[in-house]
């Protein structure tokens, strides 16, 4: 069938066109693209960006409904066209693209337009139509696969279904063993405990569970009694964060099968144990027990859990900052959204609706990677997993509140306060709608984070306030603790120290504490007592931090761990002032990361060590450091460290007068930067230029 008998209409929303857009010609450059700007800003005449073959591409995206005005008109593109010269870098090509029909004479005046500027060496000019546009979505099969859920989710069930399913060429086995129907009443209260989970009513789940499990006892239902177990275990997992009773739970269900076959439920057990590992911080273990969780679902050919154990790897051990690490865990994603794909084509209610939790999972998953190296393009998956969730009505509520939250706090961290304001007050009235108090007590925090930053510092102190005291009524004092601290750091800041360390100390003696959370206490009491000239308790204090550090790095699981150990025991000695004794060991942590081959780790004790230099101005070991950065980071391709210490160096050769220096490493800095536009670097760079002398 051709793109000219099968045609689908465009998507009817000039924000859902835009994104539809970008995907696409994200596909035919195949480099980066992404949106420009967002909505109320200017933008040079283009919606989307990106390059080309070197080449600097704009696309200006003309949504026309069905009625009236359908069609582009030549001042329409007259005026995009002059708006698009403005944009810088300059242009080598605009593209206005529109859900519109073919027009002759519109097509004419854009040839005429590139003839003009052919003469002053400007940009050419083109029109996408929807037929052009539809033809090229229509000859990418894979791209279409995956965005077709997104922007037209019924004609993609429709699609996939005419497609012939092909074998699977490594012979494996394409179902499980079919399960036994369930009486009603068990079917019913498994569905209701899963609801409950989903909407976060963990208490509700897990009575609910605890009801299946005496039924399937009753029933001698042995296949229900471990599938009961395995969800104790998750929630386990999800509400109370605790491995080991976690662990407990899933080596019940290990026994259970010495007597009845695990069947589907096999690929779940080693899922929920990788997520046991990566909890306890074991990459490796969890990797290896998350990869068997895949092969196992996919072995059987289930890809719902193929592709949950997918986004689990995508989770484990992701380093931020590093190229290769974000386009694999990307790629996982990826994967994972093809195998819900493959789910939503099976045309069965349930599968359609697993599928469209899993869509929503991954443009949030896509999000998190990108949200600390493309932030537009991360607002854009954020915005379609609430579209998504937004259509599950009341099941998909907690992921809606939650998917806003992070979108504020993303929007906050790109400072548009007011945008960010929004989104998490509308998550706090939703959270407190579901009487999820610690989420609700989140959002008020990340309010309260967007007030400190604006300068509002004692409006911000109350509402840290007002979030612990929201947290509390949870009855989880663990969870509460959080925002208390908060609240005791910023009484610290305004200097209120006497009820700052009230709260410190009546912390300390909880007994559920953990040894992190015991650090981070006993940390801000050093500070505390430091800034009130207190030096007794500097040293009570600093004695108890150090030794539960060393106790720790004496226990280390893993090397990953004792490397991460020793960092936080340097960064506590630098707080306190001990500079040399900082160094020291971060220098010891250099020894650790060698011994392990870690060279990511060799970069971050490095960086420890530039910086502690800096504090002290010794200049030649601060260069020396960054050197050695550049060294292990350029053969990593880190695309945060390596532009950062090549500004570092740039900084350095200003403060000694080696401008002509300063000027070669700004300039690498700079060419290094583009490839992954990091705007702290961008900056920096545009600070060091203006401190230059002219050439």
């Amino acid at each position: 069938m051709s793109a000219d008998i099968e045609r689908w209409d465009p998507p009817n929303d000039p924000t859902a066109f835009e994104s539809l857009c970008l995907d696409l010609w994200r596909d035919i450059w195949q480099e980066h693209a992404q949106k420009n700007g967002r909505s109320g800003q200017p933008q040079a005449g283009v919606d989307v960006f990106g390059q080309h073959q070197g080449r600097w591409i704009g696309l200006q995206c003309k949504q026309k409904d069905g009625l009236l005005r359908r069609k582009v008109t030549i001042a329409e593109l007259d005026e995009e066209v002059a708006a698009a010269t403005q944009f810088t870098p300059p242009l080598s090509a605009f593209i206005l693209a529109t859900t519109g029909p073919r027009d002759a004479a519109v097509q004419q005046r854009a040839r005429e337009l590139t003839e003009q500027h052919r003469e002053r060496e400007l940009f050419a000019v083109e029109i996408w139509s929807w037929d052009d546009i539809w033809a090229e979505l229509y000859g990418r099969e894979q791209l279409l696969k995956r965005i077709a859920p997104v922007y037209w989710p019924l004609r993609a069930t429709m699609h996939a279904s005419s497609i012939t399913t092909v074998a699977d060429p490594f012979g494996l086995p394409s179902k499980a063993g079919q399960e036994a129907p369930l009486p009603p009443e068990l079917r019913d209260k498994m569905e209701n405990a899963r609801v409950a989970r989903r909407r976060r009513d963990y208490q509700l789940a897990r009575q609910l569970w605890d009801e299946i499990q005496a039924m399937a006892g009753q029933s001698n239902n042995p296949t229900v009694s471990v599938r009961a177990r395995l969800e104790r275990a998750h929630l386990q997992l999800q509400d109370e964060g605790d491995p080991d009773e976690a662990l407990k739970t899933i080596e019940e269900c290990l026994n259970e099968s010495k007597r009845v076959d695990l069947g589907k439920q096999h690929a779940r057990v080693l899922q929920l144990l990788g997520e046991v590992h990566r909890i306890r911080g074991n990459a490796d273990q969890a990797r290896g027990f998350l990869n068997r969780a895949r092969e196992c679902a996919r072995a059987q050919g289930d890809k719902c859990d193929e592709a949950w154990a997918l986004l689990a790897l995508a989770a484990v051990d992701y380093k931020r900052g590093e190229s290769s690490d974000t386009e694999s865990r990307l790629d996982l994603v990826r994967q994972a959204y093809d195998c819900f794909s493959a789910v939503y084509a099976d045309g069965d209610d349930d599968n359609r609706r697993l599928a469209r939790d899993g869509f929503a999972a991954c443009h949030s998953w896509r999000a998190e990677v990108l949200d600390h190296l493309r932030l537009d393009d991360a607002l854009v998956e954020y915005s379609r997993a609430l579209e998504l969730y937004g259509k599950m009505g009341e099941e998909g509520e907690w992921e809606f509140a939650d998917t806003l939250y992070r979108r504020g706090d993303l929007q906050a961290r790109a400072d548009d306060a007011v945008l960010a304001g929004k989104d998490l007050v509308a998550a706090a009235e939703l959270f407190e709608k579901l009487g999820d108090h610690f989420m609700r007590a989140k959002c008020i925090g990340e309010i309260a984070e967007l007030l400190d930053r604006q300068g509002h510092r004692v409006k911000s102190k109350e509402y840290f306030k007002a979030a612990a005291q929201i947290a509390g009524r949870q009855n989880n004092p663990r969870k509460a603790a959080g925002f208390l601290f908060r609240y005791a750091c910023k009484l610290g800041e305004l200097r209120e120290f006497d009820e700052e360390k009230a709260i410190f100390a009546a912390l300390l003696t909880a007994d559920w504490l953990t040894s992190g959370q015991r650090l981070d206490i006993l940390k801000m009491l050093c500070l505390t007592a430091k800034a009130t000239g207190q030096d007794d308790d500097v040293k009570e204090y600093s004695d108890a931090l150090l030794g539960i550090l060393d106790e720790r790095i004496a226990d280390a699981r893993s090397a990953d761990e004792r490397r991460r150990l020793i960092l936080s025991k340097g960064h506590a000695l630098e707080d306190l002032d001990l500079h040399d004794r900082a160094v020291a060991c971060y220098r010891r942590g250099l020894e650790a990361c060698e011994a392990a081959n870690d060279s990511s780790g060799l970069i971050e004790s490095w960086w420890c060590i530039a910086q502690v230099m800096g504090k002290t101005k010794k200049r030649m070991e601060e260069r020396q450091a960054y050197e050695e950065i550049i060294s292990l980071a350029g053969d990593r391709r880190d695309i945060f460290h390596f532009p950062m210490a090549l500004t570092m160096l740039g900084q350095l050769d200003i403060m000694e007068e080696r401008f002509e220096d300063a000027r070669a490493h700004l300039d690498r800095a700079e060419q290094e930067n583009e490839r992954r536009p990091n705007p702290v670097v961008f900056l920096l760079v545009k600070d060091l230029r203006g401190k230059l002398p002219p050439a």
